[in-house]
């Protein structure tokens, strides 16, 4: 898991619009005559990776479908209905039967799984150890 997070990320910083604009950036001071060392130094990045830059025909980097938030009150009413579903299944993962609660995630479609994901990850106390947060199991 930890490897997928560290993938995402990659892939994130890749198109992110930050990147996209050193990128065009590169190009713009080659188109200049600038050198690939004296880019380096401006843009911030190594020589090599400059020379790579450079050598890539397609400036256009496709931009990552990302996650827009919504503050309308219904997004809150649904939220809130997430929140008592991830109550829920937490009390039947402790206290009585870990298979039901993966028979109900089996079935969730996945916008429901990483709302349902997003809403779990943000209770966790991260200022816990986690022998504290998961010692009962």
């Amino acid at each position: 898991m930890i490897d997928t997070i560290k993938q995402v990320d990659r892939e994130v910083a890749r198109v992110n619009p930050d990147r996209a604009d050193m990128i065009r950036e590169v190009h713009r001071l080659t188109e200049a005559g600038v050198s690939a060392a004296n880019i380096a130094v401006l843009v911030g990045l190594s020589a090599r990776h400059v020379v790579r830059i450079r050598q890539n025909l397609h400036t256009d980097i496709p931009e990552l479908p990302r996650y827009r938030y919504e503050l309308t009150d219904e997004r809150a009413d649904h939220l809130d209905d997430v929140v008592d579903t991830a109550v829920e299944l937490a009390v039947r993962m402790r206290d009585e039967d870990p298979g039901l609660v993966y028979e109900v995630l089996c079935r969730m479609d996945r916008q429901h799984l990483i709302e349902l994901t997003q809403v779990c990850l943000a209770g966790i106390p991260i200022d816990q150890t986690k022998q504290k947060i998961w010692g009962w199991m």
